[in-house]
């Protein structure tokens, strides 16, 4: 008998599928694959996988798990905590079509999931667009959108209006909302066709006003994008700076400054206060790569206010874990596919903040936020950067973000975890898509040398950190790796609960399902 051939493998675990970039990987389970591509769900194409792929693995997976509730606790997961937009919209739309499911239960999940008008827009869309079984509404989903518009008053409806896609005009067509006041009826007549009536509410009537004559004083609580789109002067953008939050601010920085607003000191000083302020920042719900898009897009503007925006970022990464002084290792992928938008391709408004950016961004807080934590980079090779942890966190990411661009072995952190610990944990931050392995076996290179660490480290915990849709991994299924998705903050507070935790296969899907389900009659 051949014994090399037939000797003991251990407890090898065997990597069982190819995934996209051509690499061998692991399956995820149908749940924990599902959470990877809602958490990390803008549905656009990435750098190897189509936004129709994406879409058709959404849906396939949908069908295939039986479990209203996790789904239910998924989507109210992927949009109160990770803030996502698009795929907890298609898995409202998916909950609510299922007839098994008592209408007073998708409506408290509805309440959760589709909190503000672009949520709203968005689950239209996904109906209308027949992708999830009809295109026409149902009774179900148009009591759904009905109940929705029927629960704001008339200044809500207005702001509610601005700037989305389908239109109020078209929701109230397809949707036809019976008004439950004269006011409401006013502005559903209003935003449908323009329709002018002494019971519109006062910001309506000021800002029909303002249109007929617009060198007076700006409309009190008038929504932004509806002033912006008429021809303000100068002074005009001045006095609108002082309507706007936080969120606002971030987005039209530029159009401030091109509009003469940071001329005037005492608005300059106001901006940056309110980028400055934590607890705007918090409640504003800012994402850490979003504001490092406004720094990187925002190169005209005065340094003080670019400064305010690393105020900000600092705020942003205050809920990133620290942990102590436990030795940690942070992996940054800065492969060629890492150079994907973060948030997908979707054309000219796709982001450009880029997957390395975002992983950047992370591994920098991290770097601040604990004592004892080591930082390296990779593609098919090592990289080491230098850096002072007591930098800002945006020009450290800009320096992560300088290395690499070539093929995927996420071997190499593993390998150089091993190598160089003895570390606690190892966090690799990348979009997943190894194949380029110098080592040849059952498993993959990253679990290779995961296993040899954890000979002699039986405590450490390794921590996969997807930033882009995927349903496979380079880790196997267990208690001692976490497999987690997604670009905001909720995917550290996860993994701070893992380091925690006597940890546990799929960790990740488990804290999903922990979540608690709204209550309904």
């Amino acid at each position: 008998m051949n014994k090399k051939l037939f000797q003991n493998q251990g407890n090898v675990a065997v990597a069982d599928v190819i995934n996209e970039a051509g690499g061998k990987a692991y399956a995820l389970p149908d749940k924990a694959a599902l959470a990877q591509l809602i958490v990390n769900g803008y549905i656009g194409d990435s750098y190897y996988v189509s936004a129709e792929t994406q879409l058709d693995q959404i849906i396939n997976l949908v069908r295939k798990i039986n479990d209203t509730e996790f789904l239910a606790k998924l989507a109210i997961y992927a949009r109160t905590k990770g803030l996502i937009k698009d795929a907890p919209a298609v898995l409202m739309v998916a909950i609510a079509n299922d007839q098994r499911i008592s209408y007073e239960f998708v409506r408290s999940i509805f309440n959760v999931v589709i909190d503000n008008s672009k949520m709203l827009s968005n689950f239209v869309q996904v109906v209308r667009s027949g992708k999830m079984g009809r295109k026409s509404f149902g009774t179900r989903c148009r009591n759904l959108v009905r109940q929705w518009l029927n629960s704001r008053t008339g200044n809500q409806l207005f702001h509610d209006s601005t700037g989305v896609t389908p239109s109020f005009a078209d929701i109230i067509k397809l949707t036809h909302p019976r008004a439950s006041n004269e006011e409401q009826n006013a502005v559903f007549k209003y935003l449908l066709d323009g329709s002018d009536s002494d019971n519109l509410p006062e910001v309506i009537k000021d800002f029909e006003a303002f249109k007929k004559n617009t060198e007076g004083k700006l409309p009190k609580n008038c929504p932004f994008l509806r002033l912006t789109s008429l021809p303000l002067t100068t002074s005009n953008w001045k006095e609108l700076v002082y309507n706007m939050g936080a969120q606002a601010l971030r987005i039209n920085l530029a159009s401030l400054n091109k509009h003469g607003v940071f001329t005037d000191s005492k608005a300059m000083d106001y901006v940056v206060n309110k980028l400055s302020d934590p607890n705007e920042v918090r409640r504003s719900r800012m994402m850490p790569y979003q504001l490092l898009a406004a720094y990187l897009n925002t190169k005209e503007v005065p340094n003080v206010v670019r400064n305010a925006l690393q105020d900000a970022m600092e705020a942003a990464a205050e809920n990133i874990p620290s942990f102590g002084n436990k030795l940690v290792l942070v992996a940054v992928d800065v492969s060629g596919s890492m150079t994907n938008p973060v948030t997908g391709y979707s054309g000219r408004t796709s982001s450009k903040v880029r997957c390395v950016d975002a992983a950047s961004c992370f591994a920098s807080a991290f770097a601040r936020n604990s004592s004892n934590v080591d930082v390296i980079c990779f593609d098919t090779r090592l990289h080491k950067p230098v850096f002072n942890s007591r930098d800002t966190i945006i020009s450290n990411a800009q320096k992560f973000a300088t290395y690499g661009g070539g093929g995927t072995s996420c071997e190499i952190a593993t390998k150089y975890a091993h190598e160089n610990g003895p570390y606690n944990l190892v966090i690799v931050i990348s979009d997943n898509a190894s194949w380029a392995a110098s080592y040849i076996g059952r498993e993959t290179g990253l679990m290779k040398y995961w296993d040899l660490l954890r000979r002699t480290n039986k405590q450490a915990k390794l921590v996969l950190w997807d930033l882009t849709p995927s349903t496979t991994s380079q880790g196997a299924n267990r208690s001692d790796i976490l497999r987690v998705g997604g670009i905001s903050d909720a995917a550290a507070g996860v993994i701070a609960n893992f380091l925690e935790s006597n940890g546990g296969q799929e960790f990740f899907v488990k804290q999903i399902d922990s979540i608690a389900l709204p209550s309904y009659n």
